[in-house]
């Protein structure tokens, strides 16, 4: 998988995680610990997506999550 496809979707579920717990707080009834775990898990979930995927198609070492997509993996060297 591409890896600025697996960061666009890891910022896509971060960002929507907190929207959902945002959402859920302000017009439901549901309790706003409910609410968190919620956004949470939702986050959580891009988190672990982005650790699972975001690897250099060469050495399968794992790319940094942070900051702007590199040309090279860290590891290896090679081209990405």
């Amino acid at each position: 998988m591409n890896h600025i496809l697996v960061r666009i979707i890891l910022w896509v579920l971060l960002i929507a995680g907190i929207i959902v717990a945002a959402i859920l707080m302000s017009v439901t009834e549901i309790p706003i610990e409910i609410s968190g775990i919620i956004g949470g898990v939702i986050s959580m979930a891009g988190i672990v997506f982005a650790l699972i995927f975001l690897r250099c198609p060469h050495c399968q070492g794992l790319l940094n999550m942070r900051g702007l997509p590199t040309q090279y993996c860290s590891h290896c060297g090679e081209s990405l």
